[in-house]
């Protein structure tokens, strides 16, 4: 509780007095807070692309999103394949 007094009578934040580590100087922790927000808002800026990549898909392509159940026939080699098993049956 001193500490914390002491470190808000130096003239820091509430937030830096709460946050750095005892042993830690001030201007370290300045620096990892503006490393780890640049960090936080670099990987904003990937999410929030991904999402936009995932709605332009969404838009361009909807019958692959809604559950329209993709129809395609079966080749004659599938059917040859299904008719005639190459396992022998006992």
């Amino acid at each position: 509780m001193a500490l914390l007094c002491r470190r808000i009578e130096l003239g820091r934040s509430l937030y830096e007095s709460v946050n750095v580590p005892v042993g830690m100087k001030i201007k370290e922790f300045r620096e990892n807070e503006q490393k780890r927000k640049l960090n936080c808002v670099e990987h904003n800026k990937k999410l929030h692309i991904l999402l936009l990549e995932e709605k332009q898909k969404r838009e361009r392509k909807p019958w692959l999103y809604d559950g329209t159940p993709q129809i395609h026939p079966r080749s004659q080699y599938v059917q040859d394949m299904m008719v005639n098993d190459i396992y022998l049956k006992m």
